[in-house]
């Protein structure tokens, strides 16, 4: 029962956006006209039952390709459902720089993450900017990316705010793309979210950097076509 209401309590975090929790959804533009379909599984990591597990927070989405350098998607948070809320998150991808050889591509996205309450009915919005810098590497262009992302909670945007909520919450990530045949791709993400804010006394013991923040790793498979 104990080990149950952790994970329950784990959930309700990130549901609750304690920390964000969307995964780095496209960090190369897809082809203009190509559709791709993602899954996600992970989330914060948490101590409570040794060592450090992910949260098993999980998202289904789609990506399209509307021109060369820039790609639109959407996202169902599927876990969050589990618990009566709605929750979706959708954004624009756009590539400013192409990868040359050491120099890396960069790609920059701003979006949004909303969530619907079916209990009480509260409706939450909030805005997304993420910037990865990517290496392509080896024949079937693999991709190492590095990048920053931030969360925004902007109070007029939201019903029954509460007070001293966190107006920006920042994060960093780190990850690989491996590109396999068929147009299978599988991720493999470490982030940092909520970067220099106290992990705090908490029944869900998350695992930070310095006491701080906490860790986050997500597993994505995206199939293009």
């Amino acid at each position: 029962m104990k080990m149950r209401r952790i994970l329950l309590l784990g959930l309700a975090a990130c549901i609750g956006l304690i920390w964000s929790c969307t995964p780095t959804r496209y960090v190369q533009p897809l082809e203009a006209g190509e559709w791709a379909v993602q899954g996600t599984f992970g989330g914060p990591l948490m101590k409570n039952f040794g060592p450090p597990i992910p949260v098993p927070f999980t998202t289904a989405g789609v990506g399209y390709g509307l021109r060369e350098g820039t790609t639109v998607y959407g996202n169902l948070h599927l876990t969050s459902v589990l618990f009566g809320t709605a929750q979706v998150d959708a954004g624009v991808l756009q590539g400013i720089l192409e990868p040359d050889g050491w120099r890396p591509g960069v790609s920059t996205s701003l979006g949004f993450n909303t969530a619907i309450d079916f209990h009480k009915g509260h409706f939450k919005i909030w805005p997304q900017w993420d910037a990865n810098a990517y290496w392509r590497y080896g024949a079937n262009e693999n991709r190492i990316f590095v990048g920053a992302n931030t969360w925004w909670e902007p109070k007029g945007f939201t019903k029954g705010t509460e007070e001293g909520l966190q107006a920006i919450i920042p994060g960093i990530q780190v990850g690989h793309t491996f590109r396999g045949t068929g147009g299978w791709d599988k991720t493999l993400e470490l982030s940092v979210r909520n970067v220099g804010k106290p992990s705090g006394d908490a029944v869900v013991d998350w695992a930070g950097l310095g006491g701080a923040g906490a860790f986050g790793f997500h597993f994505s498979i995206t199939k293009r076509f």
